[in-house]
Order: C-alpha cells, then structure tokens, then sequence
C-alpha cells in the first residue's frame, strides 16, 4: 500500500489508535465517542468502516470541521464539556480522549470529567485515553500547551493515579501503560481500559 492510500485510510489518527485497530479491538457497527474531538482526526478509519461516531468539543470551529469530513454523521457532532456530557448511561462501545483530560483545571475538574467518560462506556466497554503525565520526566511537571491556540495544560497524570482510577471505577488495563517522553519537556501516557 503507498503513502497516498494509507494517508486516504488512516489521515492523521493516533498512533495508540492504529494500536488498537489492528489488534482487532473495535467492530463494525458498534457505536464511538471522541470526547474532546477537535477536528475529529482520530474518527476518519471508524467512518470509512461503517461505525456509528459521535464527536464533541468546546470549539465550534473545530467541529464544523469534523462535520464537513463527516458528512453522513454529521449532526453526531455537538457542542460541550467533558465534566456534563449530554448522553445516556452506558451510550458507547468505545471512547477516545486524546489530549484533552491534560486541560483539567484541577483533580476536582479531572475526576469529573473521567468520571463522565465511565458512565457513558457500556459494560465491557473500551476507554483509550492519551494525556500528559509525569511518567518518565524523573517527577517533573510536564509543560504541555496545544499548537492550535496557545492553551496550557496543567493536570497531568501520575503513577499513583492511575492506580486509584483503576481501583476506583473497577476497570482493567487491556494494554500495559505506555509513556512517550518528548525531549524531557513532556510524557504523554496512553491508557486502554476496559470497564
């Protein structure tokens, strides 16, 4: 397959997205959420595949975007917040939440928004999630600021966290926690959890 043919399957998705594609973790048909979707990179193979995608983010802009990528799903993508997500319990088979939990104002903000992205996951159901941590950087802060407009992300995860949400919302890790340290100024860890 050359470039043109990949980049026109796969654009510009997650790496730890591609993962998990190939591992044969998601199925035709089955319904997914980008939480924090921004132009909706990461949903373009789950379209072209017959997936049901919802998409939702603070910035308008971003989502005309998406939706102009996606015409067929396009009013699955809606305007909001993580921390009070406009969707039943138990709504999806999968989520993705890419460099966004990073953004929480504080632990508070945080859990509220992981907490949102529990209740939506059906049982069974899979939550990849990709933020910053301090994993890797010998404890310190990671300085995260996203390309697009200049905002700084504050929270970040630690070891010890990752342990409590485990424990606190009863999930399993599917995949072994994977940290990319980028030129000691920050780590960005991936997590796949299974509710």
């Amino acid at each position: 397959m050359d470039y043109k043919t990949t980049f026109d399957t796969l654009g510009n998705v997650d790496i730890y997205v591609i993962d998990q594609i190939l591992k044969g973790r998601y199925e035709t048909g089955q319904k997914i959420l980008d939480a924090g979707c921004g132009k909706g990179r990461n949903l373009k193979w789950f379209y072209q595949n017959d997936f049901e995608i919802h998409g939702i983010d603070i910035d308008e802009d971003f989502l005309s975007f998406a939706k102009g990528q996606y015409p067929k799903q396009e009013d699955n993508f809606i305007t909001g917040t993580l921390d009070n997500l406009p969707y039943g319990e138990k709504s999806f088979d999968h989520i993705l939440c890419c460099a966004v939990l990073h953004f929480a104002k504080n632990e508070t903000h945080f859990t509220a928004m992981f907490s949102e992205l529990i209740r939506l996951l059906k049982p069974e159901g899979m939550l990849l999630i990709r933020m910053a941590s301090n994993i890797g950087l010998d404890g310190n802060a990671p300085e995260i600021v996203f390309k697009e407009n200049g905002q700084s992300g504050t929270y970040y995860l630690t070891r010890e966290r990752i342990k409590q949400l485990i424990k606190e919302f009863d999930l399993t890790l599917l995949e072994a926690v994977k940290t990319t340290n980028v030129q000691d100024e920050r780590a960005m860890t991936t997590l796949v959890l299974n509710k």
